[in-house]
């Protein structure tokens, strides 16, 4: 295939844009967060196929734990 890190990193981002578009979806929110949430995930896979979840979020949201991103959606749903 011949794609950089960088490059796939960009088609990411404008799977997300095209997607977000085309569902009319607010920037902000379960749905774009969970896509976000997606790519972060495909992102530390390609260096570390055997990533877990609390490498995702240490590596992208050092600020929050597993628990508090989990609950993200649990909040939302109510």
């Amino acid at each position: 295939m011949g794609t950089s890190d960088h490059d796939l990193f960009e088609l990411l981002d404008q799977g997300k844009d095209l997607i977000t578009d085309a569902l009319d979806l607010s920037a902000e929110g379960p749905e774009s967060d969970v896509i976000e949430l997606a790519m972060n995930a495909v992102r530390v896979l390609l260096r570390n196929p055997e990533a877990t979840f609390a490498q995702v979020v240490e590596e992208h949201y050092p600020d929050a734990t597993p628990d508090e991103i989990r609950g993200w959606w649990t909040r939302w749903g109510k």
